[in-house]
């Protein structure tokens, strides 16, 4: 999926940059000037959008330990600044390049200040702010009707805060932001353009004052502090810690939010935080292991919610850290002395931090979840040999040596105890090996390549969309024009009728490889393939004629079955005998594989002349705005250059995509049903058993013989039945895919012939002017 969503935004970045040259040579004209810049415009946004940048936002409370386990697993522990006191106070956006070896370290540093329109947005949030906590405290009007916005707006509302203060703590802490936020513009440039900083600087925008060791301030950067929109550091990133080429191409880069919670200045924490989410492909939510449930994860919702983005989005792209677990109160010290396992009933601090975890994740999503303790990555990297940093500042950092012992101490316990099983037990012990900073970095890799890349190109396809949308305005207008265009304009709208076709057969390649190889992807007007095999494969196997001779012969809760003199087994009365051995179900299930082969045949052939159908609409739609290309008075004029038929052939030669149904057709009929060896090692029950309610069977009691046990192996088959055919149809998708894709690469090649003779035509025209 990675690859999939590196090419597709590739590719954007690539019609986004066609549009720029198709701009430069559109005809100037007074009526076209306008729609050229706004297509300008809008192509360079989709150029700076397709952009592999993926942005991960690093969030939790106050004090939780983001920046020491950023450090760490970027490979160096101090890379930022860490105190044993809360130290984060500003936006720090981390950018990664890959380096050969030694520690990670901050190659460039700058600090980004607040643009005017940052500042107009800041005391908005400010005015809003005071009017919510002025509400609380039954005060009325407080935000003067005639504010004015930015800068010039802060002095009015300090005043009215000020003058209110006393009536609650939420504007007391108001005005001390509005306090701090005056005195800060007295010192604000004229031009508050980026400022580089100078390595011995940097705690001083990064750190809160007194978190660590305050360099000199000959620039005045503190008394700034309020107007810090964002930190960004160039970071080197040793390619023996990670190797960024496992990220198919992304540049990944973290964004450490400050902590929530705390500090002085929480108000523009959210506010900077909520400005950053917009731009945030994946979420790294950090939980302190001492705190547990206690922790507020509901106001990273309300971060995001505040700037529209939709929580259950977001949940697909989060990861959750359980932050200092070497630090759990008792989990697993006690379970080794009582010489118990570690399961979840016994180890309620553990418990308590999976149940917080578990509130920001959906159902299921155990295997986003880490367990993390940078200390005892340091301890086991100074057993392995020596790290490539210097132990002794990290340690100092940190709060002393003792610390990383008892650290490795407590990883030492967890390989005493057995933990649980599934991802969870595996997260445990991934913790033990390193603190977990290796199963960190695995997780980080596939949230990037399955999630946020795929963001990051949802979001270009809209921008592209937007896009589209225009150059289908600029292309009404140059029609419009017509005849009001000479020999070289008509030459310039020659290839701009290509370019635009070919832009429509462009898009559909890229549609064709990643939608038509996706089962759980809509395509055309469809449901989802695999939802369609799916219910085809419950609709199947729920008609067996078993089911219903199964049910029928419950009496009391149980299947009962009775030998019938002469020794055949049948039910009491007219009732037909029940299947008594697993392999009367056998024969159904294989009968039934075969027909859900030919139906996802028949759903794939039906979803392929869907999506046909609607790339014919959009070649239609393309093929509409150019007409007037074809008719008087523009004809005559086209008909006036060399190879003047050109575009004529090309409409009627792309608006014929029929071809692709037969070809895909043909595909179908040579294609193998699975084999009985096949649909064998499909069937999930053993052949050689007895259901329980065989009179013989030793599991003949009320348990086994319920009625529900009829239910649970209709589900189990259902279940078995559904993943053979999902998996014939995920190899007839593949197969698809490679012709449509072949085929359509074929097709936009030929096209390409037309278009370069028509760039020859339109060089021959420029160059003589007739």
């Amino acid at each position: 999926m990675g690859r999939s969503a590196a090419r597709n935004l590739k590719e954007l970045g690539e019609y986004a940059g066609s549009v720029l040259e198709r701009v430069r040579r559109t005809p100037q004209h007074p009526e076209l000037d306008h729609l050229r810049t706004q297509l300008a415009e809008r192509a360079e946004a989709l150029a700076r959008q397709a952009t592999q940048v993926v942005t991960v936002a690093v969030w939790g409370e106050f004090s939780v330990g983001k920046s020491l386990l950023l450090g760490t697993l970027l490979g160096n522990p101090v890379l930022l600044p860490v105190s044993a006191i809360p130290t984060t106070c500003n936006v720090v956006l981390l950018r990664l390049r890959q380096s050969e070896d030694g520690p990670a370290v901050v190659q460039e540093a700058a600090v980004e200040w607040f643009t005017d329109g940052d500042l107009d947005s800041y005391v908005d949030h400010l005015a809003y702010t005071a009017t919510q906590e002025a509400h609380l405290a039954a005060v009325t009007d407080l935000v003067p009707a005639d504010m004015p916005r930015g800068a010039t707006g802060v002095a009015p509302l300090r005043a009215a805060v000020t003058a209110v203060a006393d009536r609650s703590d939420g504007l007391s802490r108001l005005r001390g932001e509005l306090d701090r936020l005056h005195a800060a513009l007295a010192h604000r440039p004229t031009d508050p353009g980026p400022e580089t900083l100078s390595l011995d600087e940097l705690p001083l925008v990064v750190a809160h004052p007194g978190a660590s060791v305050d360099p000199p301030d000959a620039r005045g950067l503190r008394s700034r502090l309020p107007l810090v929109r964002r930190v960004v550091l160039d970071v080197a990133v040793p390619v023996g810690v990670w190797n960024l080429a496992e990220l198919h191409g992304a540049q990944v880069q973290f964004v450490d939010l400050p902590g929530s919670s705390g500090g002085t200045a929480t108000i523009r924490d959210e506010f900077l935080a909520a400005e950053e989410v917009g731009a945030v492909a994946a979420t790294l939510v950090v939980l302190d292991a001492n705190r547990g449930a206690a922790t507020k994860p509901q106001q990273l919702r309300d971060i995001l919610r505040r700037h529209g983005r939709p929580w259950n989005a977001i949940q697909e792209a989060i990861l959750v850290v359980g932050g200092k677990f070497d630090t759990l109160p008792s989990t697993p010290h006690q379970q080794v002395e009582d010489g118990v396992p570690v399961d979840l009933d016994s180890a309620a601090d553990l418990r308590s931090l999976l149940e917080a975890a578990r509130g920001l994740l959906p159902a299921g999503g155990d295997e986003r979840i880490a367990f993390v303790s940078p200390l005892v990555t340091v301890a086991r990297a100074d057993a392995d040999g020596g790290p490539p940093w210097r132990a002794a500042d990290v340690t100092r950092a940190v709060g002393g040596a003792a610390l990383v012992v008892r650290a490795a101490h407590t990883a030492d316990q967890w390989t005493k105890v057995d933990r649980p099983a599934g991802t969870i037990g595996t997260a445990l012990a991934e913790f033990t090996v390193d603190g977990g900073l290796r199963h960190l970095r695995a997780m980080v890799v596939g949230l990037v390549n399955q999630r946020g890349l795929a963001l990051q190109a949802s979001v270009a396809t809209k921008v592209a969309d937007e896009l589209r949308a225009h150059e289908a305005r600029l292309d009404r207008k140059l029609n419009q024009l017509g005849a009001d265009l000479g020999a070289g304009d008509s030459a310039a709208m020659v290839r701009t009728a290509l370019a635009a076709l070919d832009r429509v057969l462009t898009d559909m390649v890229q549609d064709a490889r990643s939608t038509l190889i996706d089962p759980y992807s809509g395509i055309g007007s469809s449901a989802p393939l695999r939802t369609q095999v799916v219910d085809d494969a419950a609709d199947e196997v729920l008609q067996w004629p078993a089911w219903t001779r199964l049910l029928a012969a419950v009496d009391g809760g149980r299947v009962v079955a009775r030998a019938a003199s002469g020794g055949s087994m049948s039910l009491l009365g007219a009732r037909r005998t029940v299947p008594l051995l697993v392999s009367d179900l056998a024969e159904p299930f294989a009968q039934t594989c075969r027909t859900l082969f030919e139906r996802a045949h028949r759903h794939l052939l039906d979803a392929v002349g869907d999506w046909l159908a609607t790339w014919e609409g959009r070649v239609a739609s393309a093929m509409t705005d150019l007409a007037p290309l074809t008719a008087e008075p523009a004809r005559a004029q086209v008909e006036r250059l060399p190879d003047g038929d050109l575009l004529v052939a090309a409409l009627e030669y792309v608006q014929d995509l029929s071809v692709f149904e037969d070809k895909v057709r043909e595909l179908l009929k040579t294609t193998d049903a699975p084999t009985d060896d096949d649909v064998a090692a499909a069937f999930p029950l053993d052949l050689d058993r007895a259901f329980p309610w065989h009179p013989d069977s030793p599991q003949d009691d009320d348990q086994h013989t319920s009625q529900y046990q009829v239910l649970r192996y209709r589900r189990e088959l259902v279940r078995a039945a559904s993943d053979r055919a999902v998996r014939s149809l995920s190899e007839l998708q593949a197969q698809v895919r490679e012709l449509v894709v072949v085929n359509l690469e074929d097709f936009r090649n030929q096209f390409r012939e037309w278009q370069d003779r028509a760039e020859a035509l339109g060089r021959a025209v420029d160059s003589t002017g007739t």
